[in-house]
């Protein structure tokens, strides 16, 4: 799996020199990039695989280059780390030790915060879709009862029309819960988007600031 910061070193003709393909904030609010945050590129938003879709003109052309390690801003491109800086990455992955210790302090605050309050939401909501399913299952179980009152088992056909009626019950009760599992996972998959996007805006504005980063990131 690549590591963030990847981007692609492509020789450029024109220039003789070497021309850098890597993903910006802006890239990912462009109808092409809003498909990476929807599909199987979104857990790998950071790699080689997603900045090659975004930008399919490089086939398998260039040379895939990634860092981790930002202990000082010479060890990336200056256009990359100069992006970095400016708070264009954020969306892409940050790195919380180019910050001071005190703004490192209070981003980890704010971060911790976004992520409780996801969790909570996504408590309340599976919750809510909890108490449809026991709804589901409490009607479920009333509609049997009911038929069983109504309706005498003691020839074959009897329990055959009795089976047939508790399969289709059946299918009631799981296409409901088969309904809240799906609203369940876009609610979370959105709510994680939005925790995110929250977390990323933060740590743009921040990073902006050049008295919030350490000294080897000035």
């Amino acid at each position: 799996m690549c590591e963030f910061i990847s981007w692609i070193e492509v020789d450029d003709l024109y220039s003789k020199g070497t021309k850098l393909f890597y993903l910006t904030n802006s890239d990912l609010d462009t109808k092409e990039g809003r498909k990476l945050l929807k599909s199987d590129f979104i857990n790998d938003i950071d790699g080689h695989g997603a900045i090659r879709h975004y930008y399919p003109e490089l086939k398998s052309i260039g040379l895939n280059r990634e860092c981790e390690n930002f202990s000082t801003q010479k060890n990336f491109p200056p256009e990359i780390a100069t992006a970095f800086k400016n708070g264009k990455l954020s969306m892409i992955g940050y790195k919380t030790n180019v910050l001071t210790k005190e703004v490192r302090k209070k981003f980890n605050k704010f971060e911790a915060a976004c992520q409780k309050e996801y969790e909570t939401k996504l408590e309340a909501f599976d919750e809510e879709m909890s108490e449809k399913r026991n709804e589901a299952l409490t009607t479920y179980n009333r509609r049997l009862e009911t038929y069983d009152k109504r309706h005498s088992r003691k020839t074959k056909k009897d329990r055959n029309l009795r089976s047939k009626y508790e399969v289709k019950q059946d299918s009631i009760y799981e296409k409901v819960c088969d309904r809240c599992d799906n609203l369940y996972q876009k609610f979370e998959e959105q709510e994680s988007l939005d925790l995110s996007m929250a977390i990323a805006s933060h740590f743009s504005s921040i990073i902006r600031i050049q008295s919030n980063r350490n000294r080897y990131w000035q």
